[in-house]
């Protein structure tokens, strides 16, 4: 199946028409991390109150805030327009035929030695090997890459290389990777194809969605080796009970609540700074021999139960991940980064590059 999709760019780029009005991809990304975090932080009526303290919490997301904003007001002050530019370059065909079929392989080696599809095997997918959950995003990486690009052109969109890869990356039983990806593809529409004051409702619409769907995969997951309530113990059941229409978002409201917590975890139980050790443990499960990934480092620091040999990965949220490398400057520059680079992408994919 394929779907024609306008060209907005070329239309906005005309000379007798008024421009399209499009998000800012910075100010976009400072709201929804504002929004996660204040979800976690404030004391909601759903969450059990006063279970870990959020000084440290709190002082890592205005630490973290201070470098966006002072990114936000220096692009929107010092940083000139560019000339928004309709060049658009290929995608290499052979290089896609190559990452499929090393996607073919991790998945079909991972299906073998766990003895079936791992999303449907509980906690079997704690015992997937990293270096093939690693190498199958990669085709993943070029499927996405490769239909912006056909948008770009005008083409159309192919769907059948999108359901497989969606599917096949799911079967490791991790649904990070299948989200990220519509993520990065419905944020790149929003952003792009769409004027700003519709690109806010469709956004709203598709985050309600996203978060809906994230948490019915995530209450799947549990489903099978726990009791959901006693594993979400950070929610007021009782609460719950008196309003109903929340218990299918249980997993996510127990999320943003529990980010907070893995937080304040860290800030009191790390002994020291990892000095870039955090980050570069990804990278090393490529390299022979055993070796945790950043999120199960993260769990060993919070004392999360072990599985498979290694402790439960758990995600210390952007913020978090800064800290255990390099503390609070850690976080402050880190997030300058971030933003300037959001910044300076942003221009030049307007510049046609």
């Amino acid at each position: 199946m394929k779907i024609r999709l306008k060209n907005w760019g070329a239309a906005a780029s005309k000379g007798a028409e008024a421009p399209l009005k499009l998000l800012n991809p910075l100010l976009v990304f400072i709201s929804i991390f504002v929004l996660y975090n204040l979800l976690g932080l404030v004391d909601v009526p759903w969450n059990i109150v006063g279970s870990y303290s959020k000084d440290a919490p709190w002082l890592m997301f205005f630490t973290a805030l201070s470098a966006l904003g002072i990114v936000y007001v220096i692009s929107k002050l010092f940083i000139r327009k560019v000339k928004v530019s309709n060049e658009v370059k290929g995608s290499p065909a052979l290089l896609g035929t190559v990452l499929f079929c090393i996607f073919l392989m991790c998945l079909a080696v991972s299906i073998v030695t766990n003895g079936g599809v791992a999303l449907f095997l509980g906690e079997a997918r704690f015992s997937n090997s990293a270096v093939l959950y690693n190498l199958a995003q990669m085709y993943g990486l070029w499927v996405l890459l490769s239909s912006i690009n056909q948008v770009e052109k005008g083409y159309r969109v192919r769907k059948i290389p999108i359901f497989i890869y969606l599917v096949g990356i799911t079967a490791f039983g991790y649904r990070s990777p299948a989200l990220a990806f519509g993520i990065v593809l419905g944020t790149y529409f929003l952003l792009y194809r769409v004027p700003a004051s519709k690109a806010i409702k469709i956004g709203s619409v598709c985050g309600v969605a996203f978060i809906f769907v994230s948490a019915i995969m995530s209450g799947f997951r549990v489903s099978q080796d726990y009791d959901v309530e006693k594993f979400f113990n950070n929610i007021d059941y009782k609460y719950l009970s008196e309003h109903p229409y929340y218990t299918p978002l249980v997993p996510a409201l127990a999320m943003f609540d529990y980010s907070q917590s893995t937080v304040s975890d860290i800030a009191s139980n790390l002994p020291d700074l990892k000095m870039g050790d955090l980050f570069l443990s990804n990278y090393e499960t490529f390299l022979p021999g055993q070796h945790w990934g950043a999120r199960n480092i993260v769990g060993d620091i919070v004392g999360a139960r072990w599985v498979s040999g290694r402790p439960m990965s758990i995600t210390p949220t952007l913020q978090g991940g800064l800290y255990i490398d390099f503390g609070y400057v850690g976080i402050f520059i880190g997030m300058l980064v971030i933003g300037f680079m959001i910044s300076i992408l942003y221009r030049m994919s307007l510049s046609g590059t």
